[in-house]
């Protein structure tokens, strides 16, 4: 599955047992797939529109403009609109030593 995020030098959601970043992604980008139960996390988050928990899991690995590859890095499945255009958040701590 390939998206854009926009890197969100606010956001800093971890899963809460590992300590490793979560990107937040809406659902309708991962084209109806299901990570299954065994692998689901349940992520606490706040922001400033509330606050609730997001499924997430750890996907085998995510590269980032075509080349960096991560695999310390968790997707948490948002179930609502973001804003606008915006489908994705990554935290800027992720992309920090990898975008230029």
């Amino acid at each position: 599955i390939t998206f854009c995020s926009k890197i969100d030098s606010g956001c800093n959601l971890k899963e809460p047992f590992s300590g490793e970043y979560v990107i937040i992604v809406e659902k309708t980008l991962l084209d109806n797939y299901e990570p299954d139960d065994n692998k689901i996390r349940l992520i606490p988050f706040e922001s400033l529109g509330g606050k609730g928990v997001l499924k997430g899991f750890k996907p085998e690995r995510i590269n980032i403009n075509g080349a960096n590859q991560l695999n310390n890095v968790y997707l948490g499945i948002c179930e609502n609109t973001l804003n606008g255009d915006i489908k994705s958040l990554i935290p800027f701590e992720i992309t920090k030593d990898i975008i230029k």
